[in-house]
C-alpha cells in the first residue's frame, strides 16, 4: 500500500471549493467545501475469517470470551455458565449481539 503525501501548498488552486482533488484519494465535499473523514476511502483490505467457539463452564461464573488468532484469522472462545439445574446454555446472534438463554428463560446478551 503506498502512503500518499502531498503538502498544502502543493495542492492545486480550484475556485469551486466541490472540486477539490488530491491524487490518489477520491474526495467529495459538500456545497461548503468541507469533506468528513469517513469520505477518505482508500484500498479495501482483506477480510478476516472468524472462528467462534463455545463451551460450558461452571454455574455461578461469569461469562468468559478469549479472543486468539491473528487479525486475519481471529478466534473467539466463549464460556457461558451451566444453570444452577443443570440446563447447558443455548447461543444464537441477534440485534448485533452474541446472546444465551437456558431452556425457554428471556435471551440475554453476552457482554
Amino acid at each position: 500500500m503506498a502512503i500518499i503525501s502531498t503538502r498544502i501548498n502543493e495542492l492545486p488552486l480550484v475556485q469551486d471549493p466541490t472540486q477539490f482533488e488530491i491524487p490518489g484519494f477520491n474526495i467529495q465535499t459538500n456545497a461548503g467545501g468541507k469533506a468528513r473523514m469517513s469520505d477518505l476511502v482508500g484500498p479495501t483490505g482483506p477480510s478476516p475469517n472468524v472462528s467462534i467457539v463455545a463451551h460450558s463452564i461452571p454455574n455461578g461464573q461469569n461469562p468468559t470470551v478469549t479472543k486468539g488468532g491473528t487479525n486475519l484469522n481471529p478466534t473467539y472462545d466463549f464460556g457461558i455458565p451451566v444453570a444452577a439445574d443443570g440446563r447447558t446454555p443455548e447461543l444464537r446472534v441477534s440485534d448485533g449481539y452474541i446472546q444465551y438463554r437456558y431452556g425457554t428463560d428471556p435471551w440475554v446478551n453476552l457482554k
